[in-house]
């Protein structure tokens, strides 16, 4: 079972005291990453329904573009038959790849990115940039648009 703790140096005695001593568990050690904030959030969103109304394209299909330059994480799941619609109710952007033969079973294979929901306030700020980019290709008025941003 894998699961997520918030130790500090001060609790890590406490948090291993917790832990079976007959098992073995593998840890990995990592800086705690701030969320992006609701802000962004909503200045992103903003900022992709200007930019659909330029494409023709919904919100949705411009946020997975977007993602996906930003190279958001992502995982990989073979499915043995169409599962698009169940994957997305766990993650943001869902990506089918390609069809492959597993045992002799035509199988889905597709890309789930886990979304800005799961990103930290730097890579928003990523993210936020490459929909600048973005709006500037379809000709909005990018200094409008980052004086909203910067204005924070």
């Amino acid at each position: 079972m894998k699961k997520q703790i918030l130790c500090t140096p001060k609790n890590y005695e406490s948090v291993l005291k917790k832990l079976n001593p007959d098992s073995e568990y593998l840890f990995t050690v990592e800086d705690k990453q701030n969320k992006r904030t609701v802000k962004q959030n909503k200045y992103m969103w903003k900022l992709i329904q200007e930019i659909a109304k330029h494409v023709y394209m919904n919100d949705y299909e411009v946020y997975l573009n977007a993602i996906k330059k930003a190279d958001a994480k992502s995982e990989y799941f073979i499915t043995a038959f169409e599962m698009s619609e169940d994957l997305r109710k766990n993650f943001r952007g869902v990506e089918f790849v390609r069809f492959q033969e597993v045992n002799n079973k035509k199988c889905y294979v597709y890309k789930c990115y886990l979304g800005s929901s799961k990103m930290s306030t730097k890579e928003m700020k990523e993210l936020i940039e490459i929909l600048l980019d973005m709006a500037n290709d379809v000709g909005l008025d990018l200094v409008y648009w980052k004086n909203i941003f910067y204005a924070r």
